[in-house]
Protein backbone atom coordinates (compact mmCIF):
# COMPACT_ATOMS: atom_id res chain seq x y z
CA UNK A 1 0.00 0.00 0.00
CA UNK A 2 1.29 3.32 -0.86
CA UNK A 3 0.80 6.85 1.14
CA UNK A 4 -1.03 9.43 -0.58
CA UNK A 5 -0.25 13.40 0.28
CA UNK A 6 -2.87 12.77 3.39
CA UNK A 7 -1.23 10.11 4.86
CA UNK A 8 -4.14 7.27 3.96
CA UNK A 9 -3.27 3.79 1.94
CA UNK A 10 -4.41 3.25 -1.71
CA UNK A 11 -7.65 2.23 0.08
CA UNK A 12 -8.59 5.72 1.94
CA UNK A 13 -7.97 4.47 5.45
CA UNK A 14 -5.22 6.12 7.34
CA UNK A 15 -1.75 4.53 7.64
CA UNK A 16 -2.13 4.14 11.22
CA UNK A 17 -5.04 1.60 10.73
CA UNK A 18 -3.00 -0.11 8.45
CA UNK A 19 -2.54 -3.47 10.71
CA UNK A 20 -0.05 -5.56 9.88
CA UNK A 21 1.32 -8.36 12.39
CA UNK A 22 5.19 -8.09 11.99
CA UNK A 23 7.98 -10.09 13.51
CA UNK A 24 8.24 -7.21 16.72
CA UNK A 25 4.67 -8.51 17.40
CA UNK A 26 5.64 -11.91 17.31
CA UNK A 27 8.26 -11.30 19.80
CA UNK A 28 5.68 -9.87 22.20
CA UNK A 29 2.92 -12.96 21.82
CA UNK A 30 5.98 -15.51 23.38
CA UNK A 31 5.05 -14.17 26.45
CA UNK A 32 1.58 -15.05 26.44
CA UNK A 33 -0.09 -16.79 29.17
CA UNK A 34 0.37 -17.18 33.73
CA UNK A 35 3.59 -16.08 34.76
CA UNK A 36 4.75 -15.91 39.15
CA UNK A 37 7.50 -13.75 39.69
CA UNK A 38 9.93 -12.66 42.33
CA UNK A 39 11.31 -9.56 42.42
CA UNK A 40 13.85 -8.25 44.50
CA UNK A 41 14.27 -4.38 44.55
CA UNK A 42 16.97 -1.82 46.31
CA UNK A 43 15.83 0.49 48.69
CA UNK A 44 17.46 4.01 49.03
CA UNK A 45 19.08 2.67 52.01
CA UNK A 46 20.87 0.10 50.46
CA UNK A 47 18.90 -2.49 51.92
CA UNK A 48 17.15 -5.11 49.59
CA UNK A 49 12.99 -6.08 49.45
CA UNK A 50 12.21 -9.03 47.86
CA UNK A 51 8.62 -9.63 46.96
CA UNK A 52 6.22 -12.15 45.28
CA UNK A 53 3.22 -11.99 42.87
CA UNK A 54 1.88 -12.93 39.69
CA UNK A 55 1.19 -11.91 36.17
CA UNK A 56 -1.33 -12.58 33.96
CA UNK A 57 -0.15 -11.65 29.68
CA UNK A 58 -2.82 -11.54 27.22
CA UNK A 59 -2.45 -9.89 23.46
CA UNK A 60 -4.84 -7.42 22.24
CA UNK A 61 -5.79 -8.64 18.66
CA UNK A 62 -2.39 -9.83 17.27
CA UNK A 63 -0.67 -6.83 17.84
CA UNK A 64 -0.65 -5.50 21.60
CA UNK A 65 1.08 -7.67 24.66
CA UNK A 66 -1.24 -6.51 27.80
CA UNK A 67 0.30 -7.51 31.09
CA UNK A 68 -1.90 -7.43 34.43
CA UNK A 69 0.29 -8.57 37.35
CA UNK A 70 -0.45 -8.74 40.94
CA UNK A 71 1.89 -8.43 44.11
CA UNK A 72 3.34 -7.45 47.52
CA UNK A 73 4.50 -4.02 48.35
CA UNK A 74 7.12 -3.40 51.10
CA UNK A 75 4.87 -2.40 53.65
CA UNK A 76 2.49 -5.79 53.37
CA UNK A 77 0.29 -3.98 51.07
CA UNK A 78 -0.99 -5.48 47.84
CA UNK A 79 -0.63 -3.65 44.34
CA UNK A 80 -1.79 -4.18 40.75
CA UNK A 81 -0.60 -3.21 37.86
CA UNK A 82 -0.60 -2.89 34.25
CA UNK A 83 2.02 -3.06 31.62
CA UNK A 84 0.58 -2.71 27.16
CA UNK A 85 3.56 -2.79 24.45
CA UNK A 86 3.33 -2.60 21.05
CA UNK A 87 5.15 -1.87 17.84
CA UNK A 88 4.57 1.35 16.07
CA UNK A 89 5.90 0.51 12.33
CA UNK A 90 5.91 4.18 11.39
CA UNK A 91 8.49 5.23 14.84
CA UNK A 92 10.16 2.14 14.05
CA UNK A 93 9.69 1.49 18.06
CA UNK A 94 7.72 -0.18 20.59
CA UNK A 95 5.87 2.00 22.23
CA UNK A 96 3.55 1.18 25.73
CA UNK A 97 2.95 2.19 29.16
CA UNK A 98 2.86 1.08 32.24
CA UNK A 99 0.14 1.94 35.34
CA UNK A 100 0.02 0.36 39.27
CA UNK A 101 -1.83 1.22 42.13
CA UNK A 102 1.17 1.88 44.60
CA UNK A 103 1.58 5.43 42.43
CA UNK A 104 -0.36 8.52 40.23
CA UNK A 105 2.08 7.89 37.09
CA UNK A 106 1.86 6.69 34.23
CA UNK A 107 4.37 5.77 32.30
CA UNK A 108 5.20 6.16 28.49
CA UNK A 109 7.65 3.77 27.18
CA UNK A 110 9.80 3.78 23.49
CA UNK A 111 11.84 1.75 22.93
CA UNK A 112 13.92 -1.37 20.86
CA UNK A 113 15.12 -4.77 20.84
CA UNK A 114 18.52 -5.35 21.47
CA UNK A 115 20.95 -6.54 18.53
CA UNK A 116 20.55 -10.39 19.74
CA UNK A 117 16.99 -10.13 19.77
CA UNK A 118 16.74 -11.33 22.69
CA UNK A 119 15.97 -8.09 25.40
CA UNK A 120 13.91 -5.55 24.64
CA UNK A 121 14.98 -2.23 26.23
CA UNK A 122 12.06 -0.11 27.24
CA UNK A 123 12.79 3.81 28.41
CA UNK A 124 10.56 6.53 30.07
CA UNK A 125 10.43 9.42 31.88
CA UNK A 126 10.09 10.29 34.95
CA UNK A 127 10.44 11.81 38.60
CA UNK A 128 13.88 12.73 40.05
CA UNK A 129 12.79 10.52 43.74
CA UNK A 130 15.90 12.46 45.57
CA UNK A 131 13.54 15.66 45.56
CA UNK A 132 12.47 19.06 43.39
CA UNK A 133 10.46 18.83 40.21
CA UNK A 134 13.09 17.41 38.02
CA UNK A 135 13.08 14.36 36.09
CA UNK A 136 14.99 11.23 35.26
CA UNK A 137 14.98 8.30 32.31
CA UNK A 138 14.20 5.12 33.84
CA UNK A 139 14.83 1.59 31.48
CA UNK A 140 12.80 -1.62 31.83
CA UNK A 141 14.33 -4.50 29.93
CA UNK A 142 12.35 -7.40 29.55
CA UNK A 143 14.97 -10.01 28.96
CA UNK A 144 13.33 -13.65 26.81
CA UNK A 145 15.57 -16.35 28.44
CA UNK A 146 13.56 -19.10 27.81
CA UNK A 147 9.84 -20.33 26.65
CA UNK A 148 9.09 -20.39 30.01
CA UNK A 149 11.74 -18.03 31.60
CA UNK A 150 11.63 -14.03 31.84
CA UNK A 151 13.64 -11.30 33.60
CA UNK A 152 12.45 -8.00 33.84
CA UNK A 153 15.11 -5.26 34.94
CA UNK A 154 14.47 -1.74 36.24
CA UNK A 155 17.38 0.56 36.24
CA UNK A 156 17.77 4.42 36.61
CA UNK A 157 20.11 6.68 34.86
CA UNK A 158 22.68 8.78 37.19
CA UNK A 159 23.24 11.97 36.14
CA UNK A 160 26.70 10.27 34.68
CA UNK A 161 24.64 8.41 32.29
CA UNK A 162 25.33 5.46 33.80
CA UNK A 163 22.05 3.04 34.58
CA UNK A 164 22.06 2.25 38.08
CA UNK A 165 19.50 -1.10 38.54
CA UNK A 166 17.13 -1.05 41.40
CA UNK A 167 14.85 -3.68 40.48
CA UNK A 168 15.01 -7.58 38.87
CA UNK A 169 12.16 -9.62 39.12
CA UNK A 170 12.32 -13.17 37.52
CA UNK A 171 9.24 -14.77 36.01
CA UNK A 172 8.19 -18.26 35.66
CA UNK A 173 5.58 -20.11 33.25
CA UNK A 174 2.58 -21.53 35.45
CA UNK A 175 0.62 -21.96 32.67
Amino acid sequence: MSDNAQGQTDSGMPECMNVEVLEQHRWLARFVGDWSFTARMQNPDGSEHVTQGSESVSMLGDIWFVADGQGEMPDGGSAQMRMTVGYDPARGKFVGSWIGTMMLLHWVYEGQLSEDGNSLHLVAEGPDFSGGNSTRMYRDTIEYVSDDHRRLRSALQAVDGSWQEFNVAEYHRVK
